[in-house]
């Protein structure tokens, strides 16, 4: 059960709180056979195995965005626990055996059971369903009253089994096994389509972005044609100032130089984006700056040659960290006199920082809590998203700091050779 509990929520328990569970789950079930009403005893067990379970997870804030989804696992939990077992009792209990052969079908139904488990962990299989319940509410708690109903129900027919009453019945036990199954992965098929849909979005994003950021260049290099065109003359100008000795001429043109280079040249937020290799990349920063030229925000991005992402490309939760990222800085950006957000990609030190000006203060320890946001009706689940993802994956690791009224965010990636 508290296997299935921490792989449920997408975390592993630590030592001390698997012992406490351990040990609590043992001391209830001694208690629990002890009882000698039968209705009190096939309710009792479950009940408190399920009361357990959320006390630890409410301790270590799993699936920490709800106190609901914490309680739908560990309810998951109990009955997956229990299923194979009670299987495995309702097809041997009108069979006569020996008291060591019940004894060697148990332990193979546990042993099956925990090997079930071990081979999603084994296999690193990840939940994706928290974010989604986070956003959906509704569907949330659907899916916890199904649940509550269901482990209500297996309760009732745990007293009517042991009361000689129930009737064993092969179909309605896999018909029960598929509704539990169906009810986790409801929220996980829904997760990944919503991330579906999402990609295509940011894709259109992408080319409407890359379009608009190509007729920006282009426009750039009719300017400075025009400029290369003219300076010829600018300088003929200006010689001819400098050789009559007409300080006023020679002011005149000089200024206008600047002037027009100023307004003419390429500027540093041009950006360049050729020294990337990872599509996805490109795409993320077109549709950003974009975003910034609307917030009257200058997006600058500093690449070293040869920059790469390793293992993180084509993961589509990192490019979605870095977009969160770049979000709250353009968005904090356009609340101070110095609209500049500076992007640098260093391969030298694997890193990836996003520094934005910051002259009010702020508690960088609230920014990694679930659901803060600086910003009024937002609600910071990005952030949150940010942390968890950072939390999860040993091969990158997040640094915030507050320098020089400098809002500094560091990316370190450990990239496999």
């Amino acid at each position: 059960m508290m296997l299935w509990f921490d792989t449920l929520c997408g975390k592993k328990l630590t030592k001390k709180s698997m012992m406490i569970g351990i040990l609590s789950l043992y001391f209830v079930n001694i208690f629990n056979n002890g009882i000698v009403s039968l209705l009190v005893k096939t309710n009792f067990g479950s009940s408190m195995s399920i009361i357990i379970l959320c006390i630890l997870g409410f301790r270590q804030r799993f699936s920490g965005e709800r106190r609901a989804a914490i309680v739908l696992y560990a309810i998951i939990s109990s009955i997956l626990t229990f299923w194979l077992t009670n299987f495995q009792m309702g097809l041997t209990v009108d069979i006569d055996l020996s008291l060591q052969e019940r004894s060697v079908i148990d332990f193979c139904a546990n042993v099956l059971a925990i090997s079930a488990v071990l081979a999603l962990r084994h296999f690193k299989f990840t939940w994706l369903s928290n974010d989604f319940l986070q956003r959906h509410v509704t569907q949330l708690n659907m899916l916890l009253t199904i649940s509550i109903i269901f482990r209500l129900l297996g309760n009732y027919q745990s007293y009517r089994f042991v009361t000689g009453h129930f009737v064993v019945s092969v179909w309605r036990d896999i018909f029960w096994l598929a509704v539990v199954i169906t009810i986790v992965l409801i929220p996980i098929i829904n997760y990944h389509y919503e991330q579906l849909i999402n990609r295509l979005h940011q894709k259109e994003h992408a080319l409407t972005a890359s379009e608009s950021y190509m007729n920006h260049l282009e426009q750039k290099f009719s300017d400075y044609r025009f400029f290369k065109h003219d300076y010829k003359n600018i300088l003929a100008s200006l010689e001819y100032g400098i050789q009559s000795g007409n300080l006023q001429d020679i002011k005149k043109t000089y200024y206008t130089v600047l002037e027009h280079s100023t307004a003419s040249l390429p500027k540093a937020s041009t950006l360049e984006l050729n020294k990337l290799t990872d599509i996805h990349l490109k795409g993320l920063l077109l549709v950003k700056f974009q975003k910034a030229k609307k917030h009257d925000i200058e997006l600058l991005l500093n690449i070293e040659d040869g920059f790469y992402l390793g293992q993180f490309e084509n993961d589509f939760d990192f490019y979605r960290v870095i977009g969160i990222l770049l979000d709250n800085a353009i968005e904090n950006a356009s609340e101070e006199s110095d609209k500049v957000v500076h992007v640098v990609f260093s391969q030298s030190n694997h890193e990836i920082i996003i520094i934005n000006a910051c002259y009010s203060n702020r508690d960088i320890r609230k920014c990694q809590n679930i659901g803060y946001s600086s910003k009024k009706n937002h609600t910071g689940l990005g952030l949150s998203f940010v942390s968890r993802y950072v939390e999860n994956n040993q091969l990158i690791e997040q640094i915030a700091i507050i320098e020089d009224n400098k809002f500094i965010q560091k990316l370190i990636l450990e990239i496999a050779s």
